[in-house]
């Protein structure tokens, strides 16, 4: 069967010390890649540069590969093409974290001036290992002088990292000097005294969160102000030091903070079973039905199915319940006429004669999709276009290739376990069901059930 074009996708990168150089600048690399796209019946449909960025730095920090790699998540990608495996990572970790999501969507990558580097050899996985060694040493190297440089500079108070990464209420700033500081913000300080007063006196951080946000007119998350009150910053320590920096409080009322709040648990509400969960939809509105119940009496509990569109934005009008206890009934009386009718619909299935087709369908539409990767690598069609025809033709032939082999080797259902499904007493045995076994089997012979404001319903079984 013709092969489908090759989507690639490019990933190209320099370090800020490799920028001048010709073998490894973004042009050469882009160059090469185009040449060997060219030759193995690929195209290029999308290019990724990280321009200034080491191979040693986190997936998060590089731009260019988080967005690739998200491409990859959403099927528009075949393979990722580089140079040199060091263009892609010398990091284990991080290469290991990006093959989980490649694999995933069934895509791998290819270094074109390292063709022994092959993930589909023995010896390429080895040679691969090989190499992340050799760049885990690399960044072992790097990341110790980075520590040490980051040690002294921690020691003068200095900040080792951008604001963006302080929590709420602190900011860098200068010295008298003009060295670089962290300082508390002069615009957030005044909400951050109020969000202290009021955390203390209610103990509450939602509390404290919507006090704040009316009193100033902010929109600041509820995360923002809690990862601000476990930040050791308030009370000026960093990462060994002390006196780091001036913080808001006392280390003593720190403490008193963490005890506060790990009494603040919540509690969950003891889960229900329902037994038709995902199974229903309201026939008013299309949308599904969610299980909800009521308490009548202290022992009592009823389950009913309700379509959130009515019971929550008013937008639908099936605005009552569909009883659980109903729903069963009728699901009970209904289940072995739908199989009989089923055992029936098979059996005249069986029964007609095998028609063959005269015409070769599969060979014919090999021939279209030979056709269809012609236009796409001659760029007379988008690749909008090319990737819904080609899935429409690749199922037409596999559609085409299991009818024939259908017609070839017939098989014929066994009905057998149906029929002795039908002797049994299924109202007897099901009585005997805990709600979750109910759910189970239910879910394995159901695919959706349509409720009607009437009671009535529609099955459509698996």
């Amino acid at each position: 069967m013709t092969k489908k074009v090759l989507r690639v996708a490019f990933y190209i990168r320099v370090s800020t010390s490799e920028q001048v150089s010709k073998e490894n600048s973004l042009p050469a690399q882009k160059i090469a890649l185009e040449q060997w796209c060219e030759k193995n019946n690929a195209v290029c449909v999308g290019l990724y540069a990280d321009e200034g960025k080491t191979a040693a730095k986190e997936i998060r920090k590089r731009k260019e590969i988080h967005r690739l790699l998200s491409d990859v998540r959403d099927g528009k990608i075949d393979l990722v093409a580089f140079t040199r495996f060091d263009r892609f990572t010398r990091n284990p970790e991080e290469y290991f974290k990006m093959m989980e999501t490649l694999n995933s969507a069934g895509v791998q990558w290819k270094a074109i001036n390292q063709p022994e580097l092959d993930l589909n050899t023995d010896m390429g996985q080895t040679l691969i290992l090989f190499y992340l060694g050799m760049g885990r040493q690399e960044i072992a190297n790097i990341s110790e002088r980075i520590k040490a440089t980051s040690a002294v500079r921690i020691q003068k108070g200095s900040p080792v990292t951008g604001a963006q990464c302080f929590p709420f209420g602190f900011t860098i700033g200068m010295d008298d000097r003009g060295n670089k500081i962290v300082i508390r913000d002069p615009e957030q300080e005044p909400v951050v005294w109020e969000y202290i007063h009021h955390y203390e006196l209610k103990q509450s951080h939602r509390l404290a969160m919507e006090h704040c946000n009316n009193m100033f007119g902010l929109s600041i998350g509820y995360n923002s102000y809690r990862n601000m009150m476990k930040n050791t910053l308030m009370y000026g320590h960093y990462k060994g030091v002390d006196d780091y920096c001036k913080g808001y409080v006392t280390k003593e009322r720190f403490e008193r903070w963490k005890a506060m709040n790990s009494k603040n648990i919540r509690v969950g509400q003891k889960r229900k079973t329902y037994i038709f969960t995902q199974l229903c939809r309201c026939s008013e509105c299309g949308h599904r039905m969610s299980g909800t119940t009521s308490h009548p009496r202290p022992n009592d509990v009823y389950y009913y199915y309700k379509c959130n569109l009515a019971r929550i934005d008013k937008q639908c009008s099936f605005k009552h319940g569909f009883p659980e206890i109903e729903l069963e009934a009728k699901l009970l009386e209904r289940i072995k006429p739908e199989i009989e009718r089923y055992i029936d619909e098979c059996e005249v299935e069986d029964a007609q004669p095998v028609v063959r087709p005269k015409v070769d369908v599969v060979k014919k539409l090999e021939k279209e999709l030979d056709r269809l990767n012609l236009q796409f690598r001659k760029d007379r069609i988008s690749e909008e276009e090319y990737d819904t025809e080609y899935e429409a033709l690749v199922k037409k032939i596999n559609d085409a290739r299991a009818k024939e082999a259908a017609i070839a080797n017939p098989v014929k259902r066994d009905l057998a376990p149906l029929r002795e499904f039908l002797q049994q007493d299924i109202k007897s045995i099901y009585s005997t069901f805990t709600r979750e076994e109910k759910r189970t089997f239910w879910r394995g012979i159901i695919d959706n059930i349509t409720l009607h404001p009437d009671k009535t319903i529609d099955l459509k079984f698996l």
